[in-house]
């Protein structure tokens, strides 16, 4: 894009200048007889919001879908806990939707967001009351269940660049939460766009509640690592998850150490595996050897 420009300095002496610009990416670059300072480009509109514009992401692991910026970049992690989608024009804006088990302290929901939004560098702007509706249920009937949530805008400043953040925080059987972050200065352009997809957010039931057939399998692969261990010997959580990575990586990926771990105490209960105190292990072997 190449134009006129009016530059008022805000230091230096100088108080006006025109001159000719090229808007390329997050900077102008400045041309002509004179050189200037870069200052950063401004999108002349705001993002638009339009239902073609945007798609629909599904993360069935944790039970949730959302509208998603059908042009950007996308990246997700290998453990299919979310999604994240870069703007190719501005790199710093990224939409971020992502599913936990709620597992590891804390597990309710204003834990969760307090300890989100807490920090030495962060600066809470608003928060709201934001719940969704958990749809479940067969083809032939639905239930709707009302699920808190929040909304909360904070900054954050990370090393030269501070960054406003929109974040969606919705806790049902799974923690989801739906981040849009972009750089103060390019916030305001793109607000009403991450109003469109925080909204956008709905819920169903994850897979993981739907059926254990997976979580059987888990254990079935678990009990057979142990049993072809020593009676003498004990396997550490992270051990297990390492030998499960190497064996069946699918079965691996679909939960964390964490929760592996929450799952050896429950095959415990059923009295699957038993936990040797002192070499802090796991095994299918009674200490007595039984």
């Amino acid at each position: 894009m190449i134009g006129n420009w009016k530059w008022l300095a805000s230091s230096g002496g100088v108080i006006a200048a025109v001159g000719t610009f090229i808007l390329k990416g997050p900077e102008i670059i400045e041309s002509g007889s004179r050189t200037y300072r870069k200052v950063r480009g401004i999108p002349e509109t705001p993002y638009p919001v339009s239902s073609e514009a945007f798609g629909t992401d599904s993360i069935p692991r944790f039970g949730f879908k959302f509208a998603y910026p059908m042009r950007w970049d996308r990246s997700d992690p290998d453990n299919s806990d979310g999604s994240c989608y870069r703007n190719p024009r501005y790199p710093l804006v990224t939409v971020v939707a992502y599913g936990s088990n709620p597992v590891l302290e804390p597990t309710t929901l204003e834990g969760w967001v307090e300890a989100a939004l807490e920090g030495p560098h962060r600066k809470l702007l608003s928060k709201v009351e934001s719940g969704r509706y958990l749809v479940g249920g067969s083809r032939t009937w639905r239930v709707r269940e009302k699920v808190p949530g929040v909304r909360a805008v904070y900054e954050y400043k990370d090393r030269k660049t501070t960054y406003r953040v929109m974040a969606q925080f919705v806790q049902h059987d799974a923690q989801v939460c739906v981040l849009c972050s972009a750089p103060k200065y390019l916030f305001g352009s793109f607000e009403q766009m991450f109003l469109h997809v925080c909204d956008s957010l709905e819920l169903y039931e994850p897979i993981w509640s739907i059926s254990n057939e997976q979580k059987n399998r888990r254990r079935d692969v678990i009990w057979e690592i142990m049993k072809a261990m020593r009676p003498t010997e004990a396997a550490k959580t992270s051990g297990l998850y390492a030998c499960l990575m190497s064996v069946r990586p699918a079965l691996a990926l679909q939960i964390t150490e964490q929760e592996l771990e929450v799952e050896l105490r429950e095959m415990e209960k059923l009295g699957l595996v038993y936990r040797d105190p002192v070499a802090g292990g796991w095994s299918c072997h009674k200490a007595d050897g039984n």
